[in-house]
């Protein structure tokens, strides 16, 4: 069905609509259920209040899904304010030590690689 979509023609046929709108359309709703089903497990395992730092997380965690869920706004209007501050500010800082974090290492893979102390790439289908 993905090559077949490749083609203009074929798309506009009611075939392929029909065959589109039983089975990717139908198996859509089934995919979100399972994720959400898959969100709440590991929200209950990652935000369970044993110490402070995990009761910090489990209300940071609250206010990113309710500003993400749409009616979060309704609920309370500090929650938007509260989730744009969160995704933008220390969401954003984290993210940015992450790629920090990636090129310093590169950059030494690199240096290492380029001097000729690295070595595992000769060896990389060697397995072991």
């Amino acid at each position: 069905m993905a090559i077949l979509g490749l083609l203009p023609p074929i798309t506009a046929h009611p075939s392929f609509r029909w065959l589109y709108s039983t089975t990717v359309a139908a198996l859509d709703p089934t995919v979100y259920s399972i994720l959400a089903f898959y969100i709440t497990s590991a929200s209950y395992r990652a935000f369970r209040a044993r110490n402070i730092e995990t009761m910090i997380f489990l209300i940071a965690g609250i206010i990113v899904i309710l500003y993400n869920a749409p009616i979060g706004g309704y609920l309370h209007p500090g929650i938007v304010t509260l989730g744009s501050w969160a995704m933008n500010v220390p969401i954003v800082a984290g993210q940015r030590a992450i790629m920090v974090g990636a090129a310093i290492g590169a950059l030494a893979l690199a240096i290492r690689t380029f001097t000729g102390r690295e070595s595992a790439w000769l060896r990389a289908g060697g397995g072991g």
